[in-house]
């Protein structure tokens, strides 16, 4: 979610922020999941986090253009919508995979009350560290 205004309960809770090359990435409503075990230790030493919006535009040439994490499925009926995509390293270049599906559900309760559902699937083989959700 980029915005929410509601300018008869509180005006705007999600405003846009500029953060020069990371568009949208820390803009949004967005899951985070971190592996501790791997996050910034030996023997790669290197962030591990993993991003439901998105990674950082560090690598040049091969983030010269925002690559956002890609849409898996979505669907809506009655007052939901639900979404899955793909969660994917914020930090790039990096030597991990992203083995993260990122669920959300949006549900319009009525009056101005919006619930949001999240959930995360880690796929990654039962002998890796399984990431530990931070948001």
């Amino acid at each position: 979610m980029y915005s929410h205004y509601a300018p008869d309960l509180h005006g705007e809770s999600f405003p846009p922020q500029a953060h020069p090359g990371a568009p949208w990435v820390d803009e949004v409503q967005q899951t985070v999941s971190v592996n501790l075990r791997l996050n910034n230790r030996p023997p790669h030493g290197r962030p591990y986090f993993v991003h439901q919006a998105g990674v950082y535009q560090r690598d040049r040439p091969y983030t010269d253009v925002p690559f956002w994490g890609p849409s898996l499925a979505g669907h809506c009926g009655g007052s939901s919508c639900s979404f899955a995509s793909w969660g994917t390293h914020a930090h790039v270049p990096t030597p991990f995979t992203s083995p993260v599906l990122f669920l959300t559900r949006y549900t319009n309760c009525g009056r101005g009350v919006i619930e949001m559902t999240q959930a995360v699937h880690n796929f990654a083989s039962p002998e890796s560290a399984g990431p530990n959700v931070d948001q």
